[in-house]
């Protein structure tokens, strides 16, 4: 009878997706946190205040504008980051075979290569979902609370007054956003050659948590490394609003 330790985990997939995306609904609150910090410059045309903090931004957030303020664009944030992984993995997948990755040299140019190139692909056809849900998690209103259909209104209005343009504010950092792929998959195959795993190979009681380590490893590398990027893209995207809108909400000069 075969080792139970040694048994296949066919199912590490569906359970690392089920985690990721439990995660990335109750950790939804600090990325709008995050989002309003890198966006906070007490500029004339900006209504995003300065926070003192975490605490500070969660508590003026809950009582300026509602408890929803902190999840807004969550499901977007769902929809295009499953796409985004969606179509990483497929092109990363793709440039293995397109460019004969050989496991055994995880750091060749071509780890490098098709890294970069599923980056690119991703980035272009997901920037639009990342504009509007930018625009989602810093909209103001004169009146909190009381916007109905507001994914629909905000992208209408950008479409309206900003064009097709609009959607993709952003995109030159956006392209160089795309070295994430580059630098999570180069240091994940790397540090999973260091320790003996290649990816692709059976999962098994034995190592199925170490590309879950790995790559939670090189995702913070890479997130930290390219933040400043991350920021001057935000800016880039981020709404100017009117004098006459800020009126309205009580904060024009």
């Amino acid at each position: 009878m075969a080792n139970s330790s040694k048994k296949n985990v066919p199912w590490h997939a569906s359970f690392a997706s089920v985690v990721a995306n439990a995660a990335s609904l109750s950790l939804h609150p600090l990325e709008n946190v995050k989002v309003r910090f890198q966006a906070s410059d007490l500029a004339s045309n900006n209504p995003i205040p300065k926070y003192k903090g975490i605490t500070d931004a969660i508590k003026q957030m809950y009582k300026q504008e509602g408890l929803l303020t902190l999840y807004r664009g969550v499901a977007l944030n769902l929809v295009a980051s499953s796409i985004a992984q969606s179509v990483f993995f497929y092109a990363y997948a793709d440039g293995k075979t397109r460019y004969h990755f050989d496991n055994n040299k995880p750091n060749s140019w071509v780890t490098a290569w098709i890294s970069l190139r599923a980056g690119i692909i991703s980035m272009s056809i997901t920037t639009p979902m990342w504009v509007v849900k930018t625009r989602l998690v810093l909209h103001r209103s004169a009146n909190p609370g009381t916007e109905r259909y507001l994914l629909y209104n905000l992208t209408k209005e950008m479409f309206a007054n900003e064009g097709v343009k609009s959607f993709f504010k952003g995109y030159v950092p956006s392209l160089f956003l795309a070295t994430y792929g580059m630098i999570q998959m180069y240091s994940y195959e790397n540090i999973n050659f260091l320790l003996g795993y290649t990816s692709g190979q059976k999962m098994t009681w034995d190592n199925f948590m170490i590309p879950f380590l790995t790559g939670g490893f090189s995702k913070c590398f890479a997130s930290a490394f390219l933040m400043p990027i991350n920021v001057v893209r935000l800016r880039l995207q981020m709404k100017k609003y009117s004098e006459a809108e800020l009126k309205l909400m009580g904060l024009a000069v």
